[in-house]
């Protein structure tokens, strides 16, 4: 696997009730990727069978993203 991005956002509001309670509300975003890169041995038909290559099947990036949304209370 390789190192990939991250980042976050988002916005809040606060409702104050009273001198000591309030209600939080907040929204956001999130996203989230990475690369994985799968390596096999090549193989050949006829003996020895293998080499010391490597090849490169698969490169897969996979790409996370979510909304969110927070009720809290504040005391």
């Amino acid at each position: 696997m390789k190192s990939g991005t991250f980042y976050e956002g988002g916005v809040g509001y606060k409702i104050a009730l009273n001198n000591k309670l309030a209600i939080n509300i907040a929204a956001g975003y999130s996203f989230k990727s990475y690369t994985e890169n799968t390596y096999n041995r090549k193989s050949i038909p006829t003996p020895p069978y293998r080499t010391e290559d490597w090849v490169l099947p698969n490169h897969d990036r996979c790409s996370l993203e979510r909304l969110v949304m927070k009720i809290g209370l504040q005391f």
